[in-house]
């Protein structure tokens, strides 16, 4: 598993948001809302993350062209296009 540079993450948590999936179809998420990730809301990932389990909730956007890349804000795992 691959370590989290920490420092990173404080500088840039303004980037992060929190997002609650709210619809699924064969395992692909329909819709979800997103919020601003508090600190709290990172440090209970990162811990998850130490533990191997990642929830892959905390996201940050990417712009592209045509699509937004999201990824995961904690581990950097590509979640898709939005």
């Amino acid at each position: 598993m691959d370590t989290i540079n920490n420092e990173s993450l404080s500088t840039n948590s303004s980037l992060a948001f929190v997002e609650t999936v709210t619809d699924t179809f064969c395992g692909h998420v329909i819709s979800s809302t997103v919020r601003p990730a508090t600190e709290s809301d990172i440090d209970i990932a990162k811990e998850l993350y130490y533990q191997g389990k990642c929830p892959h909730n905390i996201v940050m956007d990417e712009r592209g062209w045509m699509y937004d890349f999201r990824s995961c804000f904690i581990c950097g795992k590509g979640l898709g296009t939005v």
